[in-house]
């Protein structure tokens, strides 16, 4: 029997992103918490590549160059990676 890879969780858009980045300072997060502590915005994979199921039972995704560093991964062994979708907007 074949069991079928799951797809990787939607990529945030620009407008979600700006929802989340709204829903933190409503939630008492600091506009300037990014630059006082020397964040910075990070882009989000194209490819990931499920490695299993956590204790939790959520799927745990891990990007190529992460799996270069965990090749006991199971995703990792095989390179079964997966493109992102994109989030219709609005969703």
């Amino acid at each position: 029997m074949m069991v079928q890879m799951p797809l990787p969780p939607a990529a945030c858009d620009r407008s979600e992103r700006l929802r989340v980045i709204e829903a933190a300072h409503t939630l008492g997060v600091p506009r300037d918490y990014g630059s006082d502590h020397r964040l910075r915005i990070v882009r989000e994979p194209r490819e990931l590549a499920c490695i299993g199921i956590d204790i939790h039972g959520r799927h745990q995704w891990l990007t190529r160059r992460a799996c270069a560093y965990d090749v006991g991964a199971p995703g990792c062994a095989d390179r079964r990676f997966s493109r992102r979708p994109s989030r219709p907007v609005g969703d």
